[in-house]
């Protein structure tokens, strides 16, 4: 029989772990955003935050269009963190 310990780690300790999130995960949460029709908030690695609505993710990028109707497609090389648009810190 195996026994496993778990712990609950508190939500400010989770957020100063040193993990670097992956492509894979990127794509699960942009695809995770699109099918729910949710709006996705994107941290770029020079400052500037992104809001708009998902329009399509592959394995390296993610279409957006933001709220004053232009589109882009942002690279998950140039991003450091992605979230829902409804998460709240």
């Amino acid at each position: 029989m195996t026994l496993f310990n778990l712990s609950l780690v508190p939500a400010d300790g989770f957020n100063l772990q040193q993990y670097t999130p992956s492509r894979r995960d990127y794509f699960s949460i942009c695809n995770k955003c699109y099918k729910q029709g949710v709006g996705i908030k994107i941290y770029m690695k020079y400052g500037q935050v992104l809001t708009g609505k998902t329009t399509g993710v592959n394995a390296c990028q993610v279409g957006v269009r933001t709220s004053n109707g232009n589109h882009m497609q942002v690279m998950f090389d140039w991003v450091s963190r992605i979230t829902s648009s409804d998460y709240a810190e």
